[in-house]
C-alpha cells in the first residue's frame, strides 16, 4: 500500500497535506521548506502511533485511516461539518465512508488523531499525577463549540494599572532575570500554560506561528476553507508571540537562536503588531496576567539576576548605589580598624624600645 501512515512522508505527499490543510496559502507562504517545522511535528506524532509496529508492517492498529489521503478526507469532512455534535459527526463518517461496521472506539480515536495532526489540538485524558487538564470532545458538543470552549473569554475587567504591560515584558528577559524555563509545545491549547514544579517555573509556548498565519489567511480567502478554531484565538495567539518575542529585540534573537527557533522572523500583518494592553487578549489574558504577576513582577533570586535586572531602572540604580555606598563604608571601616591596629602596634613597639633603652642604661 503506497502512501500509508506507516511509511515516511515524501515531497508529493507533504504537498497534498499542505494544500488540504492550508489551501493556496501553503504555496504562497513558502511551501515545503517554509512548513518544515509542521511536517516534523506531523511525522513525530505518527512515530508514536508506529512505535508498536513490527518491522515492515504498514497497518497501524486502532485507527481507521491508514493512508494520508484517507486522513485528509477525515479532516475535510470534519471541517465541513463542524456544526455537528460529535455523535452526529460519528454517524456522518460511518455513513459517507462506509464504516457502518466500525466500532465507536476506533472511530473516536481516528477523529482525535485527525484533529491532532490537522489543528494541533491534543485531545486527551487527564494526565495521571500531573496538572495537565483533560481535553475531551463531548458527544453533545459540536466541533466548533468544543474548540471554542478550549479558549474561553473571561468576563472580568482590570484596573488601569493592571491592564498595561511593561515594554520589557519578554520571555528573554524573564529567562535571564526571573529564572523562567521555557518548554516548547505542539499543542495549541497548552500555549502560555505556567507550570510550577517544586521551585522551578516552566512556561509552555506554542511556536508554530507559520501554521497559525496559514490557517488565518486561508480562512480569510474568498475561496478558502473555514477553520473550526475561532479566528480570534488564532489572531491572539500570533499577537502573544509578537508580544513575548519582539522580532527587533537583540536579547530575544539571541535566546531564540540558542533554542533553535526562527518564528520571530515571520512578520505578521501590521494589525498583529506588538500589543501592550491585556484587554487586547480576551482569550489569553488570564494566562498572560498569571505570567506577568507570577514571573515578570517577581523579585530576582540571585545577585547575578539582580545585576541584570533593568525592569525598573530607577530602583536598580538606587539599589546598586546603596550597595556601593555600603561597600565603601565597610571599606572605610576596615581601613580605620587597620589604622587603629597599626597605631597601637606602633605605640607598643615604641614603648618596648623605650623599655629596652632604660634597661640598657641601668
Amino acid at each position: 500500500m503506497t502512501g500509508t501512515l506507516a511509511q515516511p512522508l515524501d515531497a508529493e505527499t507533504k504537498g497534498r497535506i499542505g494544500r488540504a490543510f492550508f489551501g493556496e496559502t501553503f504555496e504562497m507562504k513558502g511551501g515545503l521548506e517554509a512548513f518544515q517545522d509542521y511536517f516534523d511535528f506531523y511525522e513525530n506524532e505518527l512515530s508514536w502511533l508506529k512505535a508498536s509496529l513490527p518491522p515492515g508492517a504498514d497497518q497501524i492498529p486502532g485507527i481507521i485511516p491508514q493512508t494520508h489521503d484517507e486522513l485528509l478526507t477525515f479532516a475535510l469532512m470534519l471541517g465541513d461539518n463542524a456544526h455537528r455534535d460529535r455523535r452526529e459527526a460519528r454517524a456522518m463518517l460511518k455513513s459517507q465512508m462506509d464504516l457502518l461496521n466500525v466500532n465507536d472506539w476506533e472511530l473516536d480515536r481516528s477523529i482525535d488523531t485527525t484533529l491532532r495532526l490537522w489543528l494541533q489540538i491534543n485531545v486527551r485524558e487527564a494526565g495521571s499525577g500531573t496538572s495537565i487538564p483533560e481535553v475531551h470532545w463531548e458527544d453533545d458538543q459540536s466541533l466548533e463549540h468544543f474548540l471554542g470552549s478550549l479558549f474561553p473569554v473571561e468576563e472580568w475587567d482590570l484596573g488601569a494599572r493592571e491592564r498595561r504591560l511593561n515594554p520589557q515584558f519578554t520571555v528573554a528577559n524573564m529567562v535571564e532575570i526571573c529564572d523562567l524555563k521555557i518548554s516548547w509545545t505542539t499543542s495549541l491549547e497548552d500555549h502560555l500554560r505556567l507550570e510550577r514544579w517544586d521551585k522551578q517555573k516552566v512556561l509552555w509556548i506554542f511556536p508554530h506561528k507559520r501554521t497559525l498565519c496559514a490557517l488565518l489567511a486561508e480562512a480569510g480567502s474568498p475561496s478558502g476553507r473555514k477553520c473550526p478554531i475561532p479566528l480570534s484565538v488564532i489572531r491572539e495567539t500570533i499577537q502573544t508571540l509578537d508580544l513575548l518575542f519582539p522580532f527587533w529585540d537583540q536579547h530575544t534573537k539571541a535566546f531564540l537562536k540558542r533554542e533553535g527557533q526562527t518564528f520571530h522572523e515571520i512578520i505578521a500583518a501590521p494589525q498583529h503588531g506588538r500589543r501592550m494592553h491585556l484587554l487586547d487578549f480576551p482569550h489569553w489574558k488570564v494566562r498572560l496576567l498569571d505570567v506577568y504577576e507570577e514571573i515578570y513582577q517577581s523579585p530576582p533570586v540571585s545577585i547575578t539576576q539582580l545585576w541584570r535586572d533593568r525592569r525598573n531602572p530607577q530602583l536598580w540604580s538606587t539599589f546598586w548605589t546603596a550597595v556601593v555606598i555600603l561597600l565603601l563604608t565597610l571599606l572605610c571601616t576596615v581601613f580605620a580598624v587597620i589604622s587603629t591596629i597599626a597605631s597601637s602596634l606602633q605605640a607598643w613597639l615604641a614603648w618596648k624600645a623605650w623599655q629596652a633603652q632604660l634597661n640598657s642604661s641601668v
